[in-house]
């Protein structure tokens, strides 16, 4: 027996075909904007120099730097390990010559895979930071290197409230009425294509607001957002599709509180975080609703690389 399309079910396949195309559109010219890097060095502050080594179940490597074409500022740098789609770690050195005599150091881990950071001056002075594997270590180091002396004054030390366990208030809610496709904006950021769109609050003991969004984001599922000024990113939020989730990972340099919206344009859902201090990750945010069609790994050209067992 035959089958007749009713025209809603035809608008709706067809909307469907459309929402595929655009998002297929979107992802090809979001990897043609990203640069392609080798680096494995990036240079903060001029004098000093950054690296990060990561162990995972491929062995040991160096992670890559991520261009950050939206960030103008040499304070900050981004590291991925083997799948370019994701930012892993985000740091910034910061000077605090002024305040007490140093160079601020924080980092940011947007995974639990183990790795070490390596901070050399030129002079050869070496600071390591090291993440042991399972955890999402977020380091605040207001001692680094010291500065030329300058009169500086006391500080007291900074500490980040740090951890791999995730707030236990996630929530899944009707998303309310919005545009067919994510369109970024001042304080949206599109991952997965247009598939989600990304916002963040902040709140702190004398402010809150709405992040602001960079564009183009340094890797086409990881956002960035700044909280106090526009260019410099202090939230780091990434997307990792797996067999069966959608999983929703972040972290700051710093601990304020944050409040971190997802919006699936698929399900018609919307996860939020809660209020959040801790670099964390929700591994079932919204479920994907088919069964695993592959398993393994796979290379596309020389600039891709994923594996299913990847974190």
């Amino acid at each position: 027996m035959s089958q007749t399309s009713t025209p809603a079910a035809r608008l709706t396949r067809g909307h469907r075909s459309i929402r595929l195309l655009w998002t297929l559109i979107a992802t090809l010219m979001i990897a043609e904007t990203l640069q392609a890097s080798s680096s494995t060095s990036v240079s903060l502050q001029v004098d000093y120099t950054a690296t990060v080594e990561y162990t995972d179940g491929h062995g040991t490597a160096d992670a890559l730097v991520l261009p950050m074409p939206s960030v103008p500022s040499t304070n900050h740098a981004a590291f991925r390990f083997r799948d370019p789609r994701h930012a892993e770690v985000l740091m910034q050195l910061l000077d605090g010559c002024s305040i007490n005599g140093h160079y601020w150091f924080f980092s940011a881990s947007l995974t639990d895979t183990a790795y070490t950071i390596r901070l050399e001056s030129a002079g050869g002075t070496t600071r390591t930071y090291e993440n042991p594997a399972g955890a999402r270590s977020g380091f605040a180091d207001v001692t680094s290197f010291p500065c030329p002396p300058r009169g500086a004054t006391s500080l007291p030390p900074v500490e980040l409230a740090t951890g791999s366990a995730p707030v236990a208030d996630f929530g899944l809610e009707a998303s309310p009425a919005r545009g067919f496709f994510c369109v970024p904006d001042a304080d949206t950021a599109c991952l997965f294509g247009t598939n989600f769109p990304v916002e963040v609050e902040f709140t702190t003991t004398g402010a809150s607001g709405d992040g602001l969004a960079h564009s183009p984001n340094p890797a086409e599922n990881t956002a960035l957002f700044g909280l106090f000024e526009s260019d410099l990113p202090d939230v780091a939020i990434k997307m990792v599709r797996t067999c069966g989730h959608y999983e929703v990972h972040w972290a700051q340099l710093g601990n304020i509180t944050l409040d971190i919206e997802v919006v699936s344009f698929i399900s018609g859902l919307t996860w939020n975080s809660g209020p959040t201090t801790v670099n964390g990750v929700d591994r079932e945010a919204f479920v994907i609703d088919a069964d695993c069609l592959f398993a393994g790994s796979f290379e596309l050209g020389d600039r891709f690389e994923w594996s299913a067992s990847s974190p």
